[in-house]
């Protein structure tokens, strides 16, 4: 019995092969006359015997269609000895880029290096790239549980961000709404487009991924909907006001993504987890300003304080401490789907770059398109890039870095509340091309997302960190022009600075655009070549 609990439906499969084959002994070993009659007879005894493989293999087929058994659950102390590796790795990478004065994403760059150092390990010490992978692992799954609601608090801050006049914010929602859609379905069918060429015939399936068991969140929802009432009592009651809220607004949070969760699989490709989650910290900020007379906006801005000070920290900031290592993690998802990655190597890296030339391009033709100014289109650029890139590539282009920042956030909540239905709408179901659709597409709201999609996940992680790096190359990097606007004047100024940069635009450098387009095609037609003649198909 207790070899049934461990090895489940194999050892069912095991006990049942071996009924068959027992029976099958003794059918030739016995000495009466039913031995005797099948020796005799030659013709019944291959009948019988073709029988017996038969049953052998619907039986296995059975067996082998039952669920298989639940994984071995790490202890606490393994995911929380886990989470503090994953938290100071990242920390240390934090540090690092601050000495050297690195501007690019810390956390960002530690996916693709540990990534690729997994790689290397695997292939000169492959024990040693399986004892990194295991102690990193619980805490890995532990966020993948929770990835989503880590980006939450971008979201929960966002009515503070600054917002255009009324005619160019409908410009900008409907640039945002149209290039997302845009670039999701093209980048989807680039990778479909390139599958015939990155993955043979003869090549096996790839396993599917294992699906990420959840936490239990009807039970979390009674435990936070208590903890929300009482840190909602004990701020209006206490004096010293800042770490009860900070409680408060971090229950409230958890609470919004623990009942998402529960909504049923149809309503959540409409309404994703994570606007209920922000939709709840939203609404338990707006009670609490009411109930203790405090101005909403002073605790909307209290929510996200990067304080050092534990007195100080908001909810949201609690949050957003496990981001960098939510992303760090992702080098550990795409590292359990090597194999799959390897061979859709030139989907990925083929979409990447198109995505990123599409991306930054297609934006400010759409931009142009609908009659927005130099103004809005500058800050609507870098819709696709991750917080931190989009940053650096908004001071190069002398945008507006609130605005920036509030394209890309409202970019990733389009992305990750409909991205997986428009895919499903256009009947896309290859998981490689969901996911180098999302992450080239929506960043990292779209990448936590596709989570609950294992086999798709990876895919999208490598893809969000390529064509960040690609498009932020193409801005910052000095042939594209882009980074003389950096010493121009504030856009802020008058109409006539407006119409200079109107002037500099990125669609009305046609050389640099034109030099970018010849580049691309060399490096794709370079790429696919030398793809095919590893092929044998050239």
């Amino acid at each position: 019995m207790e070899g049934c609990f461990v090895a489940g439906g194999a050892f069912v499969q095991r006990s049942r092969r071996l009924s068959v084959d027992g029976l099958r002994g003794r059918e030739w070993r016995s000495g009466g006359s039913r031995g005797s009659s099948l020796r005799s007879n030659p013709v019944r005894c291959a009948t019988e015997s073709q029988l017996l493989q038969k049953q052998e293999v619907v039986t296995t087929e059975v067996v082998e269609d039952t669920a298989p058994p639940p994984a071995v659950q790490p202890s606490k102390r393994q995911v929380l000895l886990s989470l503090a590796l994953l938290i100071a790795t990242d920390k240390a990478l934090i540090v690092l880029f601050r000495t050297l004065n690195i501007q690019f994403p810390a956390s960002l760059f530690g996916m693709l290096a540990m990534f690729g150092t997994l790689l290397v390990l695997d292939v000169f010490k492959p024990e040693a790239s399986t004892k990194v992978a295991g102690a990193y692992q619980p805490g890995v799954n532990f966020l993948a549980k929770w990835l989503a609601v880590c980006f939450a608090p971008s979201l929960v801050v966002l009515p503070l961000a600054p917002m255009p006049a009324s005619a160019d914010l409908l410009r900008t929602v409907g640039v945002l709404v149209l290039g997302w859609a845009m670039s999701l379905l093209s980048a989807a069918y680039v990778a479909i487009g390139l599958q015939k060429l990155s993955v043979s015939e003869d090549e096996d399936a790839p396993t599917p991924a294992a699906p990420i068991v959840m936490p239990p969140y009807r039970k979390l929802a009674k435990i936070l909907g208590a903890s929300t009432a009482g840190t909602f009592l004990l701020s209006l009651a206490s004096s010293s006001f800042t770490p009860f809220v900070a409680a408060y607004t971090l229950s409230a949070t958890l609470l919004g993504f623990c009942l998402g969760n529960l909504l049923s699989k149809d309503v959540k490709k409409i309404i994703h987890p994570l606007i209920t989650c922000t939709l709840t910290a939203l609404s338990a900020i707006f009670v609490l300003a009411q109930a203790s007379g405090v101005a909403t906006a002073g605790l909307l801005a209290g929510y996200i304080t990067r304080a050092h000070s534990i007195a100080q920290v908001g909810g949201g900031d609690l949050l957003l401490s496990l981001l960098g290592p939510a992303v760090v993690s992702f080098a550990f998802q795409m590292y359990s789907r090597k194999k799959i990655m390897k061979q859709r190597s030139l989907e990925v890296i083929g979409a990447s770059f198109f995505a990123s030339v599409f991306g930054l391009f297609g934006t400010a033709f759409l931009a142009r398109l609908f009659n927005a100014s130099a103004y809005v289109r500058k800050f609507l650029i870098p819709r696709q890039l991750t917080a931190p890139l989009a940053i650096r590539a908004a001071e190069a282009l002398s945008a507006d870095i609130g605005l920036c920042l509030s394209v890309v956030v409202l970019t990733g909540l389009i992305g990750a509340n409909f991205g997986r239905l428009l895919l499903d709408m256009f009947k896309i179901r290859d998981p490689a091309a969901r996911g180098i659709a999302t992450g080239a597409s929506a960043h990292g709201l779209g990448t936590a997302a596709i989570a609950a999609e294992p086999d798709a996940f990876p895919f999208a992680a490598i893809t969000m960190a390529l064509v960040g790096l690609i498009s932020s190359l193409l801005i910052l990097t000095p042939p594209s022009n882009l980074s003389k606007l950096r010493n121009t004047a504030d856009p802020h100024e008058d109409l006539v600075e407006a119409e200079a940069f109107e002037r500099k635009d990125i669609m009305d450098t046609a050389e640099p655009v034109k030099s970018f387009q010849i580049l691309a095609l060399h490096i794709i037609t370079i790429t696919i070549k030398s793809h095919c003649l590893s092929k044998g198909h050239l």
